[in-house]
């Protein structure tokens, strides 16, 4: 995007920095397409001809289309924005006049809810199988938490601080460690700050931090985290330099894996002997932990027919008690 903002006065201020960032407002689901908008802000940070810092801030909508193939209109969207490459130039030939240029890079994501049924095992009545089984390992949610940190330091700058222009926190990696259960979490980062000099001249002093915050990690589980900045930088002249004053939010999800062995083939084997060479009834007692589908497979007929002539209600096997298991038709 291209676009230009016009300053107003007698006086072109000086621009002293800039920056942008964007959001999505709005975003749904349409046929194959992720239909967004939303806006991009740029922050200015101009110097007034009697050596005053002021700040403008000016607003930019769009909107636009992302290919979402394999979506349906019933599943819920959402789009993430970032700014891959700003400038903002001042031209001297014109210094009311402010030339601004950005690419915004956008990650559109559709989640839809299906009901899945896992095919686990199979098995014919009329003839022997042979199955190709594949383990699958999926995780459930089963424990959301929120750890709020503060942070509060002085940046010492050496020289007398008349004003703070600007102030800004960048975050960096999240670095992790695990003892047992307990999963320690440091968010790293980098503090800004930009600040009139007792002359009235613009300065800036840079700060790297690191915030730690420990949650409870139950062995077997996963644990998948992220960290936030919810506020804005809290940055004001000190003795000494510039207090600042910063909250960060943890956000951990842990979850438990489970596996199943998957049935992903099957192959027809020889037939099962005839009926006239087996009995139409046989007794058997089931064994411990034997389920109806178990004592099904294994006799080769079902469990519908082993409920009808045992006179079941339900799949539960009443145990220590001899079942007719009748012969498949």
């Amino acid at each position: 995007m291209s676009e230009e903002i016009r300053l107003t006065g007698t006086q072109a201020p000086v621009l002293l920095a800039s920056r942008s960032g964007a959001v999505c407002t709005e975003n749904r689901v349409i046929g194959n397409k992720i239909i967004f908008k939303g806006k991009t802000d740029v922050e200015l940070l101009l110097q007034t001809a009697d050596g005053a810092v002021e700040r403008k801030t000016e607003s930019f909508p769009f909107s636009q289309i992302l290919e979402a193939r394999g979506a349906g209109e019933s599943g819920s969207s959402s789009v993430q924005l970032e700014i891959s490459e700003f400038s903002c130039v001042q031209p001297l030939d014109d210094p009311f006049r402010l030339l601004v240029e950005a690419e915004v890079l956008a990650m559109g994501q559709v989640r839809e809810r299906e009901t899945a049924t896992l095919l686990t095992d199979l098995y014919s009545t009329t003839h022997h199988t042979q199955l190709e089984k594949r383990t699958l390992r999926l995780s459930a949610p089963c424990e959301w938490n929120v750890f709020p940190q503060t942070l509060r330091d002085l940046l010492e700058t050496g020289d007398v601080v008349r004003s703070v222009c600007d102030s800004r926190f960048e975050l960096g990696h999240i670095l992790h460690t695990q003892e047992e259960d307990t999963l320690t979490l440091t968010a790293q980062g980098i503090i800004s700050v930009l600040y009139l000099d007792e002359n009235r001249q613009p300065r800036c002093v840079k700060k790297d931090i690191e915030i730690t915050t420990r949650a409870s990690a139950p062995a077997g589980s996963g644990i998948f985290y992220r960290c936030i900045c919810p506020g804005e930088l809290f940055a004001a002249p000190c003795a000494g330099g510039i207090e600042v004053r910063l909250s960060l939010e943890f956000h951990t999800l842990c979850c438990a894996f489970r596996t199943f062995d998957l049935v992903c083939q099957v192959s027809v084997g020889e037939a099962r002997s005839s009926d006239t060479l087996r009995p139409s009834v046989i007794l058997r007692l089931p064994e411990a932990g034997e389920s109806l589908w178990d004592i099904a497979k294994a006799c080769g007929t079902t469990k519908e027919r082993i409920m009808q002539a045992n006179e079941l209600s339900g799949e539960d096997i009443p145990r220590q008690k001899m079942l007719l298991i009748p012969s498949a038709r």
